[in-house]
């Protein structure tokens, strides 16, 4: 909010977009800890893997300190892949990081990108791996190595190699479980005092220019304006006031409820007023599907939009909202939330 306040030539714009990338990779890791717990559901998009490497170039910088050289040499080539683009830049971060606690005197860390067909050779060669075309991310450090056991055991959960209080020993075995997770593979070739090698796979797909899952990014959108009146409901009143300040200035009549109970009795009160219900899902006294049920019964043609900072396979296992609900993850991005919401309430552009 305070970006969209600032003008195209503030000095200020470009040290907020690097806040709001690093609150986005912070959700990431929160969301790739979840992937390791759970296997939560991937948001899978179409993107040039390239493109994102080159993206998080600045963050790897600064993960990897001014004492390590980066070096990133990319193949010439459009290397689409459909993954969770959140997912894959961490597990770069985590291999960044991996780094840099081997490097302690300074060193080179270097990342690259080509292509390579696995064949039933390759896969009798290397022992891993399935039929099919794939880009592969080689990440290397010139650290100090490691010897056969610890590399037979870098992937587990808990290990390290770091003294205490330095490494949780999840870093990796998150990385692993994220390309497991997209049908890849990861490998690591290392010897003591010769550096260390990653291997990343990821199935490479024939880019579809009229693919409907093909995400556009909301980033630098202009954020869109509506009309209507829309009843937020949601328990954090820190949640509550954000969404009404933004919505309001969005054009919004708002309307505030802190629980279930509370948003039937003002949906009750004002229902023909209300265009649309915006309700997180988990809830004290009434859950947000429990008070969209009744909501409904009241107003059956009632738009109701859920909201969640809980993964998204614990509510669905829950039975918390219906396969047809439409819901969006928290945290909410302000231009993506403004875009559903005119989509929802049929706002002409």
């Amino acid at each position: 909010m305070i970006q969209t306040e600032m003008s195209s030539d503030n000095p200020q714009r470009d040290k907020m977009g690097q806040i709001l990338k690093a609150a986005e990779r912070a959700t990431n890791l929160t969301r790739s800890l979840l992937t390791f717990s759970r296997k939560q559901e991937l948001k899978l998009e179409q993107f040039d893997l390239n493109d994102t490497i080159k993206n998080v170039e600045i963050f790897l910088r600064r993960v990897i300190g001014e004492d390590i050289k980066l070096i990133i040499s990319l193949k010439e080539d459009n290397f689409r892949v459909a993954a969770d683009k959140g997912h894959i830049e961490q597990v770069l971060m985590n291999l960044a990081a991996n780094a840099r606690d081997v490097m302690p005197e300074g060193g080179i860390f270097s990342i690259s990108t080509d292509v390579i067909e696995m064949d039933e050779t390759f896969i009798k060669m290397h022992g891993y791996g399935a039929l099919g075309r794939y880009v592969v991310i080689s990440v290397v450090d010139t650290g100090v190595g490691m010897d056969e056991t610890t590399r037979q055991r870098i992937f587990e959960p808990f290990f390290t190699t770091k003294e205490t209080g330095r490494g949780t020993g999840l870093g990796l075995s998150i990385a692993y479980g994220i390309i497991q997770q997209h049908n890849g593979h990861i490998h690591v070739y290392s010897e003591l005092g010769q550096g260390t090698t990653f291997k990343i796979y990821l199935p490479l797909m024939q880019r579809d220019a009229h693919s409907s899952d093909v995400k556009i990014s909301l980033q630098n959108q202009v954020i869109p304006g509506g009309r209507g009146t829309i009843l937020v409901v949601d328990d954090e009143a820190s949640v509550n006031d954000y969404l009404k300040k933004f919505l309001t200035d969005l054009g919004y009549v708002v309307l505030l409820a802190r629980d279930g109970q509370e948003a039937i009795d003002i949906f009750r009160a004002q229902k023909d007023e209300i265009d649309l219900v915006l309700m997180d899902v988990v809830m004290p006294n009434i859950n947000g599907s429990e008070a969209a049920t009744e909501i409904k019964r009241l107003s059956p043609k009632v738009k109701i939009i859920f909201t969640s900072g809980y993964p998204y396979d614990l509510i669905n296992e829950q039975k918390l909202f219906t396969e047809s609900s439409r819901i969006l993850m928290k945290p909410l991005i302000p231009t993506e939330l403004a875009v559903t919401l005119r989509e929802i309430l049929a706002i002409p552009n």
